[in-house]
């Protein structure tokens, strides 16, 4: 009879299978008295600790640019006419005198127009523009009182007179 030393590890059993040339049966038999076996705690093994490396961080001078330098813009003055103001005129004079008017009768537009009444007391005159009432003296006193008006800016013939005294009258030109 041979024996195969198969061994299965159930309950603690060992199973041999014997043979003899026929039929093969299993035969159980007790197993050999072994020496316990002691359990030993799997050694612990720490993780390896790898100290990350340290790179120093690049030190990149900081680039140095000048500042731009701009220069002031220079703007010439502006150069501005001198305003165009007519020379000043002298103001025209008109004379009353002996219930008539007398002088300066064709001026300038925008011109002063001094009137003088030289007739005597008690006789008051006007220089009164008779159609647009654009110019009025007023009451003129005798004896050589006086009185002005601006003549009218748009130039042409205006008919003036006194009202006091209605066949005093005369023609005022205005140019430009």
């Amino acid at each position: 009879m041979k024996r195969y030393p198969f061994a299965a590890a159930a309950a603690g059993l060992l199973i041999l299978f014997v043979t003899s040339g026929a039929a093969t049966t299993p035969t159980a038999t007790t197993p050999a008295p072994t020496a316990p076996i002691a359990t030993v705690p799997a050694p612990t093994v720490p993780a390896p600790t790898v100290p990350a490396p340290t790179v120093p961080a690049p030190t990149v001078p900081a680039p140095t640019v000048p500042a731009p330098t701009v220069p002031a813009p220079t703007v010439p003055a502006p150069t501005v006419p001198a305003p165009t103001v007519p020379a000043p005129t002298a103001p025209a004079s008109i004379v009353i005198s002996g219930f008539d008017y007398h002088g300066d009768l064709t001026v300038k537009s925008g011109q002063e127009v001094i009137v003088t009444n030289m007739d005597p007391v008690p006789i008051l005159h006007t220089l009164t523009d008779k159609q647009t009432g654009l110019f009025n003296t007023g009451p003129i006193a005798p004896g050589g009182g006086t009185a002005s008006f601006t003549a009218p800016a748009q130039p042409g013939s205006y008919p003036f007179g006194c009202l006091f005294h209605l066949t005093m009258a005369g023609i005022l030109v205005v140019q430009g």
